[in-house]
């Protein structure tokens, strides 16, 4: 037996009422609690749709939609983590490294020649930088998005750029000079700070159009099942 519109409704009016917050998080849900009732009622003809409801709600046990949500919040969570890791590593493999090295080596040298003006050239960089993944967070926020989980997990990554900034600012204030075979210290791990920052933003922003993709296209289907 296949459930009708009016039946899945129904379905989505429990949720709702039990907390569920996220839209996408809704579909999961409705459409496991769906299946389980199409199960019940195929198996026993005589059973009501709302008998059927009801003993599928209660076989979540105490928790009820709850525990199933928190299961789908932290599969979500985890996905976009492995999204974003292996974003971040392919920097680091055969098709990047070189470029990353080289970037890496700009920086150094660029310290070299503004050596009077490290701190303020460096932070006018992260600034720079900073702005951009702002700009992206702006750009790419749309109402309806913040609807959906995947939107709110993909974006997260850019909230954590202050914590880079807090982190530079105590190196340059607490690392002296040292020269080791020939290459200052302090701008080698400047140059490594800077370089593996504008990695995590550029991941970041990869990461946070994943979501916004993603989230439109869940929208245009919870719109037309909504229709």
């Amino acid at each position: 037996m296949t459930l009708d519109q009016n039946q899945i409704a129904e379905i989505k009016s429990l949720i709702t009422r039990k907390g569920v917050k996220y839209l996408d998080v809704q579909m999961e849900i409705i459409d496991h609690t769906a299946s389980a009732v199409e199960e019940r009622l195929n198996a026993n003809p005589d059973l009501s749709f709302e008998q059927a409801l009801k003993q599928t709600h209660a076989s979540f046990g105490i928790f009820g939609f709850g525990g199933m949500e928190d299961a789908i919040v932290s599969g979500m969570g985890k996905r976009y983590n492995r999204i974003f890791m292996r974003r971040f590593l392919s920097f680091l493999g055969i098709k990047y490294i070189g470029l990353v090295l080289l970037g890496g080596i700009l920086l150094y040298q660029g310290q070299i020649l503004a050596k009077d003006y490290v701190p303020v050239v460096s932070i006018i960089l992260i600034a720079t930088v900073a702005l951009i993944g702002i700009l992206v967070v702006v750009g790419l926020n749309h109402k309806g998005h913040q609807k959906f989980l995947v939107y709110g997990l993909s974006v997260r990554y850019l909230m954590f750029i202050g914590t880079f900034l807090q982190l530079f600012n105590l190196l340059m204030d607490n690392v002296a000079d040292v020269i080791i075979f020939g290459l200052n210290r302090n701008f080698l791990m400047v140059s490594a700070l800077l370089t593996l920052f504008i990695l995590y933003v550029a991941t970041a922003i990869y990461t946070a159009a994943v979501g916004v993709r993603e989230s439109k296209s869940l929208m245009e289907k919870y719109n037309l099942l909504n229709h």
